[in-house]
């Protein structure tokens, strides 16, 4: 029999849809958070034993998670552990991923702790700006500093094979600077990234513009339907199959009976 009450006619159901979205993200990061917690114990076991396929192998037969997943969840047990429970149980499983990952920067992690325990209700769009803001400040002064060593490199090579032939100092140039110019590269390359991503929210942000993102340039409704199906389960970060909502609360309400 189900424990739900019903609702009256007259009753306000607004505010009940509204009490009954807040319980099921709250039960949502719950489980993540408690099943994190299992997963990161199960690691430690297998740092003892081989059988099975070692971890990767286990998690992939017994509980048919990819190695992604598995990780992404385990990023979210390393970084939060059980602290600030109760100002993550409002945010979404892609979030508290994206908040995970070891390349977000603390200061974006505690700025939205601040304000979910002030009891800002934050959207995805908003936490993700924050990340990359966060991100997009330690990115420019790494940068920096590459470039001016790999411009200073280049200078001592220079001086080194004054008098030689162009097509020498280049081939020393190159060879030298590549690692530079590899990491010099990558961060470049988030940056802008980052920029197309503030570029777009800036355009949604003018009136009269679409707010939502676009996801292809169908017009027909059972494509554009698949490709917003299709963007969420990259902003996800896993197929429907792979942990599913219905996977996760089950399995996060059966450890939180134990």
């Amino acid at each position: 029999m189900s424990d739900l009450t019903p609702i009256a006619v007259g009753d306000d159901s607004d505010a009940r849809l509204e009490s009954i979205a807040n319980d099921i993200e709250s039960l949502q990061a719950t489980a993540i958070l408690r099943v994190a917690e299992r997963l990161a114990e199960a690691r430690e076991i297998f740092r003892y034993r081989r059988d099975e396929g070692g971890f990767t192998g286990w998690i992939a037969s017994r509980l048919r998670f990819s190695e992604r997943t598995a990780y992404n969840l385990l990023n979210v047990h390393e970084r939060f552990g059980k602290e600030c429970l109760q100002n993550l149980q409002t945010l979404p499983r892609s979030v508290l991923y994206l908040l995970a990952e070891p390349s977000t920067p603390d200061e974006a992690c505690e700025e939205v702790a601040e304000r979910v325990e002030a009891g800002e209700r934050m959207t995805p769009a908003q936490i993700k700006e924050i990340v990359d803001r966060a991100v997009n400040a330690e990115i420019e002064p790494k940068l920096e500093v590459l470039r001016a060593e790999a411009f200073q490199r280049e200078a001592e090579l220079h001086s080194e094979y004054e008098g030689s032939a162009q097509s020498k100092i280049d081939k020393a140039v190159n060879k030298a600077t590549a690692p530079l110019q590899k990491r010099i590269q990558k961060y470049e390359e988030r940056m802008a990234k980052i920029k197309e991503r503030d570029e777009a929210r800036a355009a949604r942000a003018k009136p009269g513009a679409d707010p939502q993102p676009k996801t292809g340039n169908s017009t027909d409704p059972a494509q554009s339907a698949a490709a917003t199906a299709a963007a969420h389960a990259a902003n996800e970060g896993d197929g429907a199959a792979d942990f599913g909502l219905a996977l996760c609360t089950r399995v996060g309400l059966r450890l939180a009976s134990t």
